[in-house]
């Protein structure tokens, strides 16, 4: 059978009629350049929203159970709401240890929806764009604090940090998940700060994208 021969051609985006030629490497492969950075569409579109706890909460220095320090659930309708994509968390430590201490971040995804539906102990004033100017929030998301959890084995994420002088404040810590956690409308995502001192507290929180997944 005789091979087919085609050119591929793609719309600009923006427009109905100018299109330009999709291009292949020299084995074949469809060849790709990166546009813009990761994150600038979604941002650009107003999907992307961060949030997270205006007063430090002490750290435990076990690995967490039943309770958590922030928790974002999806309340969306179930089957047809939009999906939250967790792109980044953080923390911020703002309690210091008498002592040198390390702190990281411990995270829960919630297998099963809860029973109780959150409380919403961060208004949705709270939650902010990360597009400039920015819309006000009309999601579905609730922000708990200190919600009852389902121990779903709660996991390190990302690496811990250390204090390197006594009752040093102001360390902080950055994950990027790159979409690795999507919270579905009933769903449920957790931090908990976890240190080698009592006398750490910390602040987390999210950045999420929220999208229709098909």
């Amino acid at each position: 059978m005789a091979g087919i021969t085609s050119i591929l051609h793609a719309l600009k985006r923006g427009t109905t009629s100018v299109d330009q030629r999709v291009e292949a490497t020299g084995r074949g492969a469809s060849f790709t350049q990166k546009d813009l950075p990761d994150y600038t569409e979604l941002v650009r579109s107003g999907v992307v929203w961060t949030v997270g706890e205006a007063t430090a909460v002490a750290a435990v220095t076990a690995p967490p159970t039943t309770t958590a320090g922030i928790s974002l659930y999806n309340d969306e309708a179930e089957g047809s709401g939009l999906a939250y994509v967790l792109l980044k968390v953080f923390g911020l430590q703002v309690g210091a240890s008498a002592a040198l201490a390390s702190w990281g971040i411990s995270h829960n995804i919630a297998t099963i929806k809860p029973t109780t539906k959150p409380t919403a102990d961060i208004a949705a004033s709270s939650i902010k764009n990360l597009r400039s100017p920015s819309p006000n929030y009309g999601g579905k998301a609730i922000v708990d604090l200190a919600a009852t959890v389902t121990d779903d084995l709660w996991k390190p994420i990302g690496n811990s940090t250390g204090t390197v002088v006594v009752s040093l404040t102001g360390t902080q810590i950055d994950v990027l998940i790159n979409g690795m956690v999507v919270v579905m409308p009933g769903g449920m995502y957790s931090l908990k700060g976890v240190a080698s001192d009592t006398g750490i507290t910390v602040r987390l929180g999210f950045v999420w994208a929220e999208v229709k997944l098909d």
